[in-house]
Order: C-alpha cells, then structure tokens, then sequence
C-alpha cells in the first residue's frame, strides 16, 4: 500500500513536469522501494524505543490502517472488474477488528483470537443471509466469495501481523525484510529470465513466481516483467 502510494505520486510529479518522463518503471522501483524501507525503519526505531507509547502500538496502528487502505483498493478493484463485493460491511468489520488490536494483552494468542473468529463469524452470517433475499439471490454467492476472500486475504494477516508487533516487535521486522526481499527478487528474476505473461494486464511472467522453488526468498517472488 505504501509502495502503491509512493508510485501515484512518482506518476503525478511525471505528468507536472516535476520529474522527467522516460526514467521507466524499474528506476521508479529502484527510488520508492528504498523509501519505503526508510520509512518502514524509522516506524520501528520509533516504535522500538517507545517514543510514543509502548513497543508495538505504533506499528500495530500503522498495520490497522494500512488494512483499511488495503480494503478499500481491493473493493475498488473488484468492483471495477464487475464483480459484486460487499463494501460496507468488509470495511466495518475491518476498522472494528484491527481498532482493537492494539488494545489486547497478546500474550498467550487465546482471547486474541476470538474477535477474528466472531468477525468472520459475523461476515459470513451477514452475506449469507444477503445472498437468500430475492433482489440478490443471482449474485449474491458471488458477493459472499468476494467479500470473504478479501477478508481473509487482506485483514486476518494484518491482524495477526498486529499482533507479532505487540508480541515481539523485531520478528515484524524480520518477516517485512524476507517478503520485501523476495518481492525484489522476484522483480529481478521476472526482468532477467521472465518470457511469458502470467497475467498480462498486471505484466505478470510466468517464471517469477516458480523462482521460490529453486532460489532463496531474496531472489524471488514478485513477478513483474517489463516489456
């Protein structure tokens, strides 16, 4: 989401005139990753040394509106694909659940667990009801898939990403450092080996995400390929 981010505004500067046009999109990668990482080091220093307030509620907070953020692209996606995805509802129980993440004890993964499990309770429950009513029983399934995929995709791993932070800061950094290392890997892998487009409309190469088999995660898997 960050990265995301930082791209709009790269292409923005672009299009003004701020920054030249033609520096392509690996030399966009090769300015933002490394602010990003910037910026993900300085929360954690910060957060590490309790500046704000004890260590871990500082990123936990960073996590929860990233998953915010990270909902609404993917309702927009979907939705701009054609397909039926329940937005009201996945952005209330994300904001609800990942609200409450910081605030909860994280020592022995038990009561932690129960608002995951009452909230995907409660989405289910709420789309499949949604899905028998009249007016939506044609695309209502599909709504229900949407909606539930996108959930478990996007809010449980930042909630239990949430909770690592309050347990134990560095080992969110630790899995940060091995996906974003295997995200430029991959990115490397793809441009220097990638020949087919998995998926064209993202410039996906078919041999990027095969990379984690053979290679160590700081090679491989993202799985851009320029043309």
């Amino acid at each position: 989401m960050i990265r995301a981010a930082l791209e709009r505004v790269w292409w923005a500067c672009v299009k003004s005139g701020v920054w030249p046009v033609g520096k392509g999109e690996l030399k966009v990668r090769l300015i933002f990753g490394p602010a990003m990482l910037a910026l993900v080091g300085l929360i954690f220093w910060v957060d590490h040394e309790a500046m704000i307030a004890k260590a871990g509620v500082l990123s936990a907070i960073v996590l929860g509106l990233l998953a915010v953020a990270a909902v609404r692209e993917y309702v927009g996606m979907m939705r701009g694909a054609g397909h039926p995805v329940s937005s009201v509802l996945l952005t209330s129980l994300t904001v609800g659940l990942c609200g409450c993440a910081p605030w909860l004890s994280w020592q022995t993964l038990d009561r932690e667990l129960y608002p995951l499990a009452a909230a995907t309770m409660i989405l289910l429950y709420s789309t499949v009801l949604r899905s028998l009513s009249r007016d939506r029983v044609r695309h209502g399934l599909e709504e229900q898939g949407a909606t539930l995929l996108g959930f478990i995709m996007i809010v449980w791993p930042l909630y239990l990403a949430q909770g690592m932070a309050m347990m134990y800061l560095p080992a969110l950094l630790y899995v940060i450092a091995i996906c974003k290392g295997g995200d430029i890997g991959g990115y490397m892998f793809g441009i220097a080996f990638g020949r087919h487009k998995l998926i064209p409309h993202v410039s996906v190469s078919m041999e990027s995400p095969h990379a984690p088999l053979f290679l160590p995660s700081p090679l491989c898997s993202d799985r851009q390929k320029i043309r």
